[in-house]
Formats: C-alpha cells, sequence, structure tokens
C-alpha cells in the first residue's frame, strides 16, 4: 500500500503551529537586563493541546533580574500542529533576537556587545551552571569571520555598489538532553567489540559518537553499522 500526498494535503497533516508574540525588555542604561516578559499565543485543534516551549528561551542566553513568560493556546478549526525541526525554538528566538536588536538600537550599542553584556553562564530558569557553554567564544570568532567591526551601525549606511549591504546577527540554542540508557556489548570470535543500543539517530551524528566513544574505550577499530 503506498500513500501519495499533494502539495495541501502535506500542509495540513504536518505544520509548524502559527504564533503572535509580543515581548517587553526592561534594561539599564549600561545593557544589563533588568526584566524580561514574553507572551505568546499559539495555534492548536479543537481536539488536542498541542503545546511547546515557546516563551522560556531567553532564560537560556540572557541574565535577567524578573523574567515573567506567558503562553495561551488558540483553539482553531484545523489539524493539531506537530514538531518540525527545532519545535518552537526557531519562531521563539526569531521573537526574542529582533527584540534584543530594537533595544541595542534604544540603549545605543552594538548588539553583539549588548549580547555579551547579558551574557548567562546559568540555566536562569533553575539557576544551574552550564558543564559547558562556548557561545562567547563563538560570537567572537563569527564576528571576526565576516567582518563586524567593519559594520555601519546606522540604517542604509552600508552599500555595495548601488546595493544596501546590512550585517546582522542573532543567538539560537537548542537542548542537550541526557537520559540513562542501556548498551550491550559483546566480543566476538575474530576479536571484534559489537555494541548494541536502542537509541536512535534524529540526525545529530549519535551513531557515528557511539563508535567513537566505543573504540576510544576499548582501543578497537573504527566500523559502523546500523
Amino acid at each position: 500500500m503506498r500513500l501519495v500526498l499533494t502539495r495541501q494535503q502535506m500542509y495540513v497533516l504536518g505544520y509548524r503551529p502559527a504564533m503572535i508574540q509580543q515581548i517587553e525588555l526592561g534594561a539599564s542604561a549600561g545593557g544589563t537586563l533588568e526584566a524580561v516578559t514574553p507572551e505568546a499565543i499559539t495555534v492548536t485543534s479543537q481536539y488536542e493541546d498541542y503545546y511547546r516551549q515557546e516563551t522560556g528561551w531567553s532564560g537560556l542566553l540572557y541574565k535577567s533580574a524578573h523574567a515573567k513568560y506567558a503562553h495561551k493556546l488558540a483553539r482553531l478549526d484545523l489539524a493539531t500542529p506537530c514538531d518540525m525541526r527545532a519545535p518552537s525554538a526557531p519562531t521563539g528566538f526569531f521573537a526574542l533576537e529582533c527584540a534584543m536588536d530594537e533595544l541595542a538600537v534604544a540603549l545605543k550599542l552594538d548588539p553583539l556587545e549588548l549580547r555579551l553584556r547579558c551574557y548567562s553562564d546559568r540555566d536562569q530558569h533553575n539557576d544551574r551552571p552550564y558543564s559547558s557553554k562556548n557561545l562567547r567564544e563563538c560570537y567572537h570568532q563569527g564576528a571576526e569571520a565576516f567582518g563586524w567591526n567593519k559594520r555601519i551601525p546606522e540604517p542604509r549606511s552600508m552599500r555595495d555598489g548601488t546595493e544596501l549591504v546590512g550585517l546582522g546577527m542573532a543567538t539560537g540554542v537548542w537542548e542537550a538532553l541526557q537520559v540513562p540508557i542501556t548498551v550491550r556489548i559483546v566480543l566476538t570470535a575474530n576479536g571484534d567489540a559489537e555494541v548494541s543500543c536502542a537509541t536512535s539517530d534524529i540526525g545529530t551524528g549519535t551513531y557515528t559518537i557511539m563508535t567513537q566513544v566505543a573504540a576510544a574505550c576499548s582501543g578497537y577499530r573504527l566500523t559502523m553499522s546500523r
């Protein structure tokens, strides 16, 4: 049996939910965030509560003395939305980073400098330090790679001949989930170590990483099968 969908049906059976966002930022003149209040309204169906983290992304990036998050659902006569790549992160970060850019203009600060001043080494939701975070280094390397120091902040001030040129930046993160798993290792008669696990690879390189870890711990050669 084969199921063939039209282009229109593709977006009926699965789609990222529409969203209305309002974000208010309060900051000191020196560029320190004092308050963050993201609010979102997202679409769900009449028969299911489809909900994802839409408003709390600022807590993973920026220090703020006060934060308030609000999320409401709008029930419409539509099919239930579904998870797309990085559920809720693209739309959530788009609004947040636009607000940060507007704040940088209001404070007359470089957008990158503002983010560095608000930079957080702790998860603001749980008040826990990150085990590792190299975003600050990523900022510096990215800025150097495409000549951020040559950017002129005034709108419509940079041109390439008759064409307007703009330089912008934005931040995005995604969670790294760690959950217990069971791994079986079998030493075969020919001297190989066969590592088995039911963990699926969703495109992040799990198969490759597990093979590398097994080889590094055992000293065996690298081979991989699915």
